[in-house]
């Protein structure tokens, strides 16, 4: 799954947003959930911003639960 799909419909550039792709993040997280929806704010933007993967998007969670956490 695309977390964040863009297609084409009709000539219209669409988007279509794939809530299912982050639910492991959500359950797999280690934290509080206000230290989990910040690493997840942060780590999403990085997504969107930076065109990463669902891998590294990720990884960039771990990173700023590691970050929040100390």
């Amino acid at each position: 799954f695309k977390l964040l799909n863009t297609f084409q419909e009709d000539g219209r550039k669409t988007t279509e947003f794939e809530l299912l792709s982050l639910w492991p993040f959500l359950v797999e997280n280690s934290g509080t959930p206000q230290q989990g929806a910040w690493s997840l704010g942060y780590s999403l933007i990085e997504y969107w911003t930076q065109n990463l993967t669902i891998e590294q998007l990720g990884e960039r969670f771990e990173f700023w639960q590691r970050t929040n956490n100390n």
